[in-house]
This record gives C-alpha cells, structure tokens and sequence, in this order.
C-alpha cells in the first residue's frame, strides 16, 4: 500500500490518498498521522480522500470505525469528501462512518 497525507491548505484542508493493497495496519498509522496534523491547527480542517486507487481495503469495519473517530469526532473537524468510491466495502464504509 501507498499513503500519503499532507496539508493541501496548510492548518485547514489535508488530503490523504490511499492505494493498493491496504491492512488494518496501514489504515490505522494512516489515520494517526491524521489527527496529529489535525490536532496541530486550531483552526477547522477538512478532509478530502482519495480511494480511486485502491485494489483491496480490510474488512474489519468495526476497527475502521473506532480508528477514523479519533479525528472524526475533534471539534474543529470539517467536511469530509472521499474520492472514488468504487471498492463495495468502502461504500459500505462511507454508509457506517457519517459525518
């Protein structure tokens, strides 16, 4: 797997992309560096996610969840937009995790 996250607009929009093969893992060390840079602006962030070039992504949706609520429920979270949704688990996903 590939990820990357980075500010797209420094301490207000981050985008992660996420690609091939990814585990529980992965996911998991992904979205901390998530919050970390969320947690480092006081300002509102919002979260673009890019997942058009996923090949395969855990089924653990129970873990998923637990995961991306860490930053999901911060206070100064925005809108989320994902990117790409044509793996099934993942538009199952985005039904699970509103926001």
């Amino acid at each position: 797997m590939a990820t990357s996250t980075r500010w797209a607009i420094d301490n207000h929009v981050l985008i992660t992309e996420l690609s091939g093969d990814n585990t529980f893992d992965e996911i998991y060390n992904n979205d901390t560096q998530i919050l970390e840079l969320m947690q480092s602006s006081a300002d509102t962030v919002h979260l673009i996610i890019d997942v058009s070039n996923i090949d395969k992504f855990p089924t653990k949706l129970g873990d998923i969840k637990s995961s991306s609520e860490r930053y999901l429920n911060l206070h100064h979270m925005g809108s989320v937009v994902v990117i790409g949704i044509n793996n099934p688990i993942l538009k199952f996903l985005s039904t699970v995790i509103p926001r």
